[in-house]
C-alpha cells in the first residue's frame, strides 16, 4: 500500500480488512508502519539488521503511544540499527585457554600422540596458569620470553624448551586455522642446543666391566641393566619384557601406537637368555623384570608391575662402581644403548644391520623398498655383541712370557 502521511484523525478512522491485517507505511517516518488488526493497531519499524535481511520491531500500539511519538520512537530504532550496520559488534577474542584446548583435543588427543600427558601437564600446570584467561592474540613474544626466563632460572634451560616447544606447537596451530593471526614465537628463543644436548658418551672397557661385577649385587636390576646393554633396546621396552613375548628364544618386541622403532624380533644369544632364564616368577607376575612390591606400576590392589624403580638402583650401582673409579664420569642408561651399538661396529658388524637391531628407521631408497626382515642378520649382530661383552668382561689372560736377559760370560 503506497505511504501516506499519518495523523491521529487518519488513524483513528482506519478500519479492520476482513482478508486480515493491513500495513499502513508513514510518508514522514519511512520506516514507520501501523498494522491494523481486527482488534488491535500497533507500530512497527522495518529495518535491515547487520545480516543485511529487512525485520520489522513493535514498538507500541496506538492510541497508547501516539503518531508523534511513534516516529519519534521509530527514528531512533531506526539509527540504532543504521549503528549496528555500520559497527557490528566484535566477538570477544578467545582466550588462551580456550585455543590451547582446541589444541589439545583436536591435534593432540586425536592423533594420539604418546606425549599426549605430558603436553597437557605443561599446558594446564604452566601455561594455563600464566596466560590462561588472557586473549591469545594478547600473548607476545616478550610474555613468552618472561615466563621461559623464569623457568630457566628455576628448572633449568631444558625444561624451558620442552614449555617453548608446546607453546610453538599451538601457536602454529592456531596460525593455520587464523589468516589473520601470526606467532611470537621466533628463530633464537630456545635455551639450548640440539648438537650440545646430543649425548655422546660411551662406556669403556674397564666401565663395562666394572658395571657388569657390580650388577650382580643389585638383584632384578642389576640383571635389567646387562639386558639393556646386551639387546640395545629402550629402557621402557626391555622393563616391560613379558615372558610371554619370548618364545624359543625369540624376544617379540610389543610396539604401542605411534611408538619409535624397535628391534621387532631379536634372537636372543646365550649370554643373555640366561640372564633372563635366572630371573624368578614371582606370584604370576607377567614381567621378566618385576617391580620390587605390588602396585609398583600398575596401581594398588594389582598384580605386580614391570621395574621402575631406576633412580635409587642407578645411585647404587654408581656408588660401586666408584670403589673400582672414582673419577668415572657419570653416564645414564641410554647411554648402554649408544655403547651396545658402537660394540657392534667394533665386532665387525654392519651399519646398517646395526641400525636394525636398534630398530632406527632406515632413511632414504632402502628404506622404502628393502622390506626384508632381517632377523638372521640382526640375530648374528646381538650375538657377536654378546661374544665382544663377553670377552670384555673376561679378558683373556696374557699369554705372553717375559725371558729375563742374561750376561753372556
Amino acid at each position: 500500500m503506497p505511504a501516506k502521511r499519518l495523523t491521529e484523525l487518519s488513524v483513528s478512522t482506519l478500519k479492520p480488512s476482513p482478508r486480515g491485517p493491513v500495513d499502513y507505511y508513514d510518508a514522514v517516518e519511512r520506516r514507520l508502519v501501523l498494522r491494523v488488526g481486527k482488534t488491535s493497531k500497533v507500530w512497527r519499524v522495518v529495518f535491515r539488521n547487520s545480516g543485511g535481511k529487512i525485520r520489522s520491531e513493535g514498538i507500541g500500539r496506538w492510541p497508547e503511544l501516539d503518531v508523534k511519538n511513534a516516529r519519534i520512537k521509530a527514528a531512533a530504532l531506526k539509527s540504532a540499527a543504521r549503528e549496528r550496520i555500520e559497527n557490528p559488534p566484535v566477538p570477544p577474542e578467545p582466550s588462551f585457554r580456550e585455543i590451547a584446548e582446541g589444541y589439545l583435543q583436536r591435534n593432540v588427543d586425536a592423533r594420539g600422540l604418546r606425549s599426549a600427558r605430558q603436553i597437557r601437564r605443561y599446558v594446564e600446570n604452566v601455561l594455563n596458569l600464566e596466560f590462561g584467561d588472557r586473549p591469545f592474540v594478547s600473548v607476545r613474544r616478550g610474555d613468552i620470553v618472561r615466563l621461559l626466563d623464569r623457568i630457566e632460572d628455576e628448572r633449568g634451560a631444558g625444561a624451558a624448551d620442552g614449555i617453548l616447544a608446546v607453546i610453538r606447537q599451538i601457536a602454529f596451530w592456531h596460525q593455520a586455522r587464523d589468516e589473520a593471526y601470526h606467532s611470537p614465537i621466533a628463530r633464537g628463543m630456545r635455551r639450548t642446543r640440539p648438537a650440545e644436548r646430543r649425548r655422546k658418551r660411551i662406556l669403556t672397557d674397564l666401565e663395562i666391566r666394572t658395571m657388569w661385577e657390580a650388577c650382580d649385587k643389585l638383584g632384578v636390576f642389576g640383571a635389567l641393566t646387562k639386558t639393556l646393554l646386551l639387546t640395545t633396546q629402550r629402557r621402557t621396552k626391555v622393563s616391560t619384557m613379558k615372558w610371554s613375548d619370548i618364545e624359543d628364544g625369540v624376544w617379540t618386541i610389543a610396539v604401542a601406537h605411534r611408538e619409535k622403532g624397535t628391534g621387532e624380533k631379536l634372537t636372543l644369544p646365550k649370554l643373555t637368555r640366561d640372564i633372563i632364564e635366572a630371573q624368578p616368577v614371582v606370584d604370576e607376575c607377567p614381567y621378566v623384570f618385576p617391580a620390587s612390591r605390588e602396585g609398583r606400576r600398575d596401581g594398588p590392589g594389582q598384580d605386580f608391575g614391570s621395574f621402575s624403580a631406576f633412580g635409587q638402583n642407578k645411585d647404587a650401582l654408581d656408588a660401586i662402581m666408584r670403589e673400582t673409579i672414582p673419577n668415572m664420569a657419570p653416564w645414564i642408561l641410554h647411554d648402554l644403548r649408544r655403547t651396545g651399538r658402537s660394540l657392534m661396529s667394533r665386532a665387525g658388524v654392519r651399519s646398517e644391520i646395526s641400525e636394525r637391531v636398534l630398530g632406527h628407521q632406515i632413511i632414504g631408497v632402502e628404506g622404502v623398498y628393502d622390506r626384508h626382515d632381517y632377523i638372521e642378520q640382526r640375530a648374528h649382530a646381538l650375538k657377536k655383541l654378546a661374544a665382544l661383552v663377553a670377552r670384555i668382561i673376561n679378558p683373556p689372560a696374557n699369554n705372553v712370557v717375559r725371558i729375563e736377559r742374561r750376561e753372556l760370560a
